[in-house]
C-alpha cells in the first residue's frame, strides 16, 4: 500500500510540474532557452554548450552558466527601459515555444513592453556554431512611441568550468564584439550592425548601449550590441537581426569561426519617423 501511495505521489509531481526546459541540441551547439526567451533554460540545465569538433560531445564547459549567469535583451521606450533574461526575470511577459523543423533548431518568443509588441525568433542549423536572432518590435498603440532602443548582451565565461577563470580577452572588430577564452580556445561574439560595447560593470541600459560605443578592454566583462530606432509611429514595425557566434581561433581572438552568414542587416517597417545615428554589480 505504501509503495502504491508513493508511486501515485511521484506521478502527481510529474503531472502537475511539467519540465520547463527548452533545449536545442545540434552537432556544435546545445542551447537552453527560458520562457522569456533568454538563454539558459528555466531548469538551469544549459546556457550555451559548444563542441568545436561537431560531435555533440558536451564537456559542460558552458559559456553562460558559471558564476552569476548573465544574458539579456533590453528595450527602451519614451525614456524608460527594462531588461529580460535569466537573472532579470521575464520582464516582457513573454512565452516561448519550440518551433524546430528539419535541420533547423528554433524557438519563437512573444511578449510586450511599453506599447510595443515583442517577438524573438532564435534559430541555428544543427551543423552550425552560429545562433541567429530576429527581433521584431511593433508599435501597437494609436500614438507615436519616442526614443525606441534595443540592446542585447552577455557575460562570456567559457573558461571557468574548464579550470580557468572568468577573464576573457575582449575586442571590438568591424562587425562584431568578441570575447576569447585562452583555456578552452573558444571565441564568442555578437555579430551585427549595431553599436558595440565591452562593459566592465554589466551595463544593460539600452539608451547607453545603443548610442555610445565603449571599450573597457579585457576582463570579466560583458559584450553588448545596441540599436537606436528613433521614434516609431502607430503601427510601425522594426526588425533587428544579429548573431551569437561560437568558434575556435588558433591565432587569437579576432574572428571566431565558423563565420556567420552573411552580415546582419537592420530593417525598418513603414511608419518609422526617425533613426538616430542600471548596471549590475559583478559577481564576487
Amino acid at each position: 500500500m505504501k509503495k502504491l501511495l508513493l508511486a501515485l505521489f511521484v506521478a502527481s509531481i510529474f503531472i502537475t510540474s511539467p519540465v520547463s526546459a527548452t533545449i536545442l541540441e545540434g552537432d556544435f551547439l546545445r542551447v537552453g532557452v527560458g520562457t522569456g526567451g533568454g538563454l539558459i533554460d528555466d531548469d538551469f540545465i544549459v546556457g550555451i554548450d559548444y563542441d568545436s569538433a561537431g560531435n555533440g560531445a558536451w564537456t559542460t564547459y558552458d559559456v553562460l552558466k558559471p558564476g552569476s549567469p548573465f544574458q539579456f535583451n533590453s528595450i527602451g521606450v519614451n525614456g524608460s527601459w527594462a531588461a529580460s533574461g535569466y537573472e532579470n526575470g521575464n520582464n516582457f511577459s513573454a512565452t516561448t515555444t519550440e518551433t524546430s523543423a528539419g535541420t533547423t533548431l528554433s524557438t519563437s518568443t512573444t511578449g510586450a513592453y511599453g506599447g510595443l509588441s515583442y517577438s524573438q525568433y532564435l534559430y541555428f542549423d544543427e551543423t552550425s556554431g552560429v545562433i541567429h536572432f530576429t527581433i521584431t518590435l511593433a508599435n501597437i498603440t494609436d500614438s507615436i512611441l519616442e526614443d525606441v532602443v534595443f540592446a542585447t548582451g552577455f557575460d562570456p565565461d567559457q573558461d571557468v568550468y574548464a579550470g580557468g577563470s572568468t577573464y576573457t580577452t575582449n575586442t571590438i572588430e568591424s562587425d562584431r564584439v568578441v570575447a576569447y577564452g585562452s583555456v578552452t580556445g573558444w571565441g564568442t561574439a555578437i555579430v551585427g550592425d549595431g553599436v558595440m560595447t565591452i562593459s566592465s560593470f554589466w551595463n544593460q541600459n539600452p539608451y547607453a548601449l545603443a548610442t555610445t560605443s565603449v571599450n573597457d578592454g579585457s576582463g570579466d566583462y560583458t559584450i553588448n550590441m545596441g540599436w537606436d530606432l528613433g521614434d516609431m509611429a502607430a503601427g510601425a514595425v522594426a526588425t533587428i537581426n544579429f548573431d551569437y557566434a561560437l568558434g575556435t581561433d588558433s591565432s587569437g581572438h579576432t574572428d571566431p569561426a565558423p563565420i556567420p552568414e552573411p552580415a546582419t542587416v537592420l530593417l525598418f517597417g513603414l511608419g518609422i519617423l526617425g533613426i538616430a545615428g542600471a548596471s549590475r554589480k559583478k559577481k564576487a
